[in-house]
């Protein structure tokens, strides 16, 4: 009676053998690496964006700034060009800025009053 049941759901009868693999398996196994891949090139697609949301700017020819609470617009002349937030630092008006390195990102530091400070939201062509 038991081997009638196994039968009846598709497993082989002796079991010495492997079970039989049918058309049915091998579409399961398409469908489920296409779902896979889909899902792969989604998750890519979500992730893009975020990288291209992140601004970065050269701010090394900056020649003077100001001060918004913890907002620094770094200007070129009379226009600004970059603004960023500033996170772990009090910045003021008459706080000295001292570049780590030209290029910077979100996430990068700049030395302000001596102190390492990480610049967040870097927006440069701000008018």
């Amino acid at each position: 009676m038991e081997s009638m049941d196994l039968l009846a759901e598709g497993w082989v009868a002796s079991t010495k053998e492997a079970p039989v693999v049918n058309e049915m398996t091998c579409i399961r196994r398409i469908e489920m690496e296409k779902c896979i891949f889909i899902l792969l090139c989604f998750g890519i697609f979500m992730g893009l964006p975020g990288l291209a949301i992140a601004d970065c700017a050269d701010i090394g020819w900056f020649n003077s700034f100001s001060v918004t609470g913890n907002t620094v617009t770094l200007y070129a002349g009379p226009r600004p060009f970059l603004e960023f937030d500033v996170q772990g630092c009090d910045v003021k008006p008459t706080s000295k800025l001292q570049l780590i390195k030209n290029y910077v990102c979100d996430g990068d530091e700049i030395l302000i009053d001596g102190v390492r400070c990480v610049i967040l939201d870097v927006q440069s062509n701000i008018n």
